[in-house]
């Protein structure tokens, strides 16, 4: 049976399922699967994310369990995480977020290593659903949408204009906010009303590694993708496709510190999900993108 939480593309040509029984892979783009829980002590998985080259597999009282080895092995990380019924995951590349039933919103900052609550804001802890756009975060409660702008130090109510607001569902297509309640349909704002819409090349000074959602996605035929160095180096950003082969270099030259971004047409490109990966220093993050004509 599968569980919430569904075909998701891990940075490699494998795609990962999770269900009530574990997390299975295909190698061969779905024709079969493969059951990967070796590590997998609690096999009810309901999120799933990814975060560079590592994958997060969220958990009914398990927790968040963290492989290395695009599935081949499990290990639990769940220091500080005092929930552990873990209903959704995030990534931005600087911070993993995890939703849980009960315990609000728990984040990471070390990539797992260690989480700590983050529910300054929210009205209500049954945390459903997570939606991310150029690092800002919106979360799906039992008290409606909230969001985030600061990495989960405060959240701020992002309701307004809904008379349901228990959210079961949050999807971000293009410049719009999809919402899916419980009783009451789905419901759309845009993203504009509520956060600013990314700029190009904006020279902030940055203090870490950061790759950003690309902006819209999923998107048709042009997005934007934003990332920051803290030191001048020599940057490549490229783009694969669901095989593994290089489509497109946006980027390839040294860059100086700080906040950048490139925009990336697909014109030629057919409908699909595709990875786009950033080099910097020996330093690799990765995010996955939607192309739909």
């Amino acid at each position: 049976m599968i569980a919430k939480g569904s075909y998701i593309f891990a940075g490699s040509p494998n795609p990962f399922v999770t269900t009530q029984r574990g997390v299975y892979r295909s190698a061969d783009n779905g024709a079969t699967w493969t059951q990967v829980n070796n590590g997998l002590t609690h096999q009810r998985v309901y999120a799933f994310a990814v975060n560079g080259t590592d994958l997060f597999a969220g958990t009914s009282d398990g927790g968040v369990f963290k492989s290395t080895d695009d599935g081949g092995s499990w290990t639990q990380t769940n220091s500080g995480l005092t929930n552990t019924n873990v209903i959704a995951l995030a990534a931005t590349g600087t911070n993993l977020y995890a939703a849980t039933y009960g315990g609000g919103v728990f984040v990471s900052g070390n990539n797992g290593a260690s989480w700590s609550a983050a529910n300054s804001g929210l009205t209500n802890l049954y945390a459903n659903s997570f939606a991310v756009t150029g690092g800002k975060v919106f979360v799906g409660t039992q008290a409606g949408v909230f969001l985030t702008t600061n990495h989960g130090t405060s959240w701020s109510n992002a309701s307004t204009g809904m008379s349901s607001t228990w959210i079961s569902a949050l999807e971000i297509m293009g410049t719009t906010l999809y919402a899916g309640t419980i009783g009451n349909g789905v419901w759309k704002r845009p993203l504009g009303e509520m956060i600013p819409m990314p700029k190009s090349d904006v020279g902030a000074v940055a203090t870490d590694l950061r790759l950003e959602q690309n902006y819209p996605n999923p998107f048709n035929p042009t997005t934007t993708i934003s990332y920051s160095i803290p030191a001048e180096a020599v940057v490549q950003l490229r783009v694969f496709d669901a095989l593994g082969r290089e489509v497109a270099v946006l980027v390839n030259e040294v860059k100086s510190a700080g906040t950048h971004s490139v925009q990336f047409d697909a014109g030629s490109l057919t409908s699909g999900l595709y990875v786009y990966r950033l080099d910097a220093n020996g330093a690799v993050l990765s995010g996955k993108m939607t192309l739909m004509k």
